[in-house]
């Protein structure tokens, strides 16, 4: 995954980011007990925020608890115990990360390529398990991004296609196993956030993709990176896509689980527009 949803630390009380944490290092160890150690190499923040998604809609209560880690044994940290939510998140965290690689070994060249493979190897046996146990989500998955690949080929100019292709697959991550209204909500909330990512991202390899020559779609639509008065229009596209978000999570009752939300709130209203706004104005070290 990507990395771009992140929670903004400052805004957070103390409990919050004890509990964001908490969710990160349980996440990381689900899928180094599961899937390997090397499966934690590809754990992103995207999904701690899917992870933290899903408990709110579940309306699941994880308990916590203090233990140390291999890679930081001096100090304790908070962990999420193994939930059924965060065993489903770990298992997806797998499966995309498999598919992203797999797509990246298509697409990339040079070192880029060689290092997909590498990391594709790696998570070969772990993707083979999480497969078998989510053998639906992960045909929805790797179909999405065939799609998404083939739309890319043709090279339409168009961004809102391929962002509509990528928040599929979020919406299915998100949703899968649910239905009635958390379904109907949890596919909107994957939509839209799938959408804000494949766009920040492209807009975040757009200098690098013009000088490679390869495929962006802000290169399809405009024949080169945004303007700025382009990336104003930008801007109105990713708040609508947050927007969109906080309003299906407004449907969600929020019960006891007030931490959950407040770092939800935070990731939607400061920590995702703060990484939009960093990719943004990169060129002028904003």
């Amino acid at each position: 995954m990507f990395g771009y949803i992140k929670a903004y630390k400052p805004e957070l009380k103390v409990r919050e980011d004890e509990y964001y944490r908490a969710a990160y290092c349980g996440l990381c160890r689900a899928m180094g007990k599961c899937y390997g150690c090397r499966s934690r190499t590809t754990l992103s923040y995207d999904m701690v925020f899917a992870l933290l998604c899903r408990i709110a809609i579940s309306g699941e209560t994880p308990e916590l608890y203090v233990g140390h880690c291999a890679l930081h044994p001096l100090k304790k940290r908070p962990f999420m115990k193994i939930s059924p939510e965060l065993a489903f998140t770990a298992r997806a965290s797998v499966l995309l990360a498999y598919a992203k690689l797999s797509d990246d070994v298509n697409d990339e060249r040079g070192a880029k390529k060689l290092a997909a493979r590498v990391g594709r190897a790696f998570l070969k046996k772990g993707n083979k398990k999480a497969k078998r146990e989510l053998a639906e989500l992960s045909e929805q998955i790797n179909s999405g991004l065939t799609e998404l690949s083939l739309l890319e080929a043709r090279c339409e100019p168009t961004v809102d296609r391929p962002a509509d292709l990528f928040g599929g697959i979020m919406a299915n991550v998100l949703s899968h196993g649910y239905d009635g209204a958390d379904k109907k909500i949890s596919r909107k909330i994957g939509s839209h956030a799938g959408r804000w990512v494949y766009i920040v991202d492209a807009l975040d390899d757009c200098e690098d993709d013009e000088k490679r020559k390869r495929y962006n779609p802000f290169l399809m639509l405009y024949g080169a990176c945004p303007t700025e008065e382009q990336k104003k229009a930008v801007i109105d596209v990713l708040t609508a896509e947050l927007n969109e978000i906080r309003n299906a999570l407004d449907l969600v009752d929020e019960g006891e689980r007030r931490d959950v939300f407040a770092i939800l709130e935070n990731m939607i209203c400061y920590g995702m527009r703060n990484s939009a706004m960093a990719v943004i104005g990169k060129d002028k070290n904003k």
